[in-house]
């Protein structure tokens, strides 16, 4: 089995990040089980309303642009086209040093153009950490605030 990289702090940290946003949208937010390969669902009145994906990166907004954009593995990216397919949007929430930033994906239509290269980890020496990624600008998100 291979192994589970995400600490508790990692976890925990995700979920100040999906707390603050999820409160300031007015819905509540479930942990999804890793096979849905997306972090976590938002839900309304007991109905799923959007998908999430959280990251917390130790950078600037220029850094991340300076690195050629945001890296997204297309597992998650298959994962959220068919939450898309079925009318469930899905948004993809990062937290870098100076603020939060998301963007909302409802249909097809709303994907960005973005690179796809051979990216991950090589800090673990585990094959599995390398797939191919694309890499989102930052200038698609939007800086969220809590009146977002």
């Amino acid at each position: 089995m291979r192994p589970f990289y995400e600490s508790d702090e990692d976890r925990e940290q995700e979920k100040e990040i999906i707390s603050a946003v999820a409160g300031s949208w007015n819905v509540d937010f479930v942990k999804m089980k890793i096979s849905c390969i997306i972090d976590y669902a938002l839900i309304e009145n007991e109905k799923v309303v959007a998908v999430v994906e959280v990251r917390r990166r130790n950078y600037s907004k220029d850094d991340i642009d300076r690195l050629g954009g945001l890296i997204i593995g297309t597992g998650k990216i298959f994962s959220a086209k068919k939450w898309i397919g079925i009318g469930i949007p899905f948004i993809f929430v990062v937290k870098l040093k100076e603020e939060i930033f998301y963007i909302v994906i409802k249909n097809e239509e709303d994907w960005p153009v973005m690179n796809i290269e051979m990216g991950g980890t090589r800090k673990r020496n585990d094959w599995q950490d390398i797939e191919p990624c694309c890499l989102m600008p930052m200038n698609i998100f939007t800086k969220w605030s809590e009146k977002s």
